[in-house]
């Protein structure tokens, strides 16, 4: 593990510990205890872990790197035990069909990145884009992964539209409204593949930036 002020400690053994009142620490061979504001990086049985403000972030985050090279690809820490609360709080509630389909989903929260171990970023369109100019084939598959994104939002925004208007105008059948009814059964209608289409294709931009990154990594400079 290495000291923001330089140092790099060896230990055989590295424990975090991250307290729901107190400030989160590393516990090194079960004796020397450091804060982690203190950490810059350290590595565990569990993985590599990057202490560091992402641009625009106001608050310093533990990230686990979850994809090493050029790019360095990071998820943060709270990310898994989120999503274990959650289908948790599901079960709880009696949902065992929620808690699975939460347990099934990749886990919530925002992916970063750091290009030559510099600068952590949001693993965002823009952001990427920039990184990865210098080599156009990555660029396209990143482009694709946009794409892809661009098109599940607006679906789901099309399809949340048709599925609102058409309960909104099923509802004035109910109180008597004379509206067409067709148009109701339309809309209800319409309101399906729009909704299908970021369901079936939620993965696509994941898979296409993993696999930009993965060709910026590997490609020879």
């Amino acid at each position: 593990m290495g000291l923001k002020t330089g140092p790099v400690l060896s230990a055989t053994d590295v424990a975090a510990y991250h307290p729901v009142l107190g400030r989160s620490y590393l516990l090194l061979d079960g004796q020397k205890r450091l804060d982690l504001t203190e950490v810059g990086f350290f590595e565990n049985e569990t993985g590599y872990y990057r202490r560091a403000k992402p641009r625009g972030n106001l608050r310093e985050a533990t990230l686990r790197r979850v994809l090493p090279g050029r790019l360095n690809v990071y998820e943060p820490r709270t990310s898994a035990f989120r999503q274990l609360a959650m289908s948790s709080a599901l079960l709880a509630m009696g949902s065992p069909l929620e808690a699975a389909t939460s347990a099934a989903l990749p886990p919530p929260g925002r992916g970063y990145f750091a290009k030559d171990d510099g600068p952590v970023y949001a693993l965002a369109h823009g952001n990427l884009s920039r990184a990865i100019s210098d080599n156009p084939n990555a660029l396209v598959l990143e482009a694709r992964a946009h794409g892809y994104e661009v098109a599940n939002a607006a679906s789901a925004v099309v399809g949340m539209g048709l599925l609102l208007g058409g309960m909104v105008r099923a509802i004035g059948h109910l109180g008597g409204a004379d509206l067409n009814g067709n148009l109701t059964l339309g809309m209800l209608g319409a309101s399906v593949p729009f909704l299908v289409v970021p369901l079936a294709l939620k993965d696509k931009p994941a898979e296409h930036r993993r696999q930009a990154i993965e060709l910026y990594n590997y490609t020879k400079r």
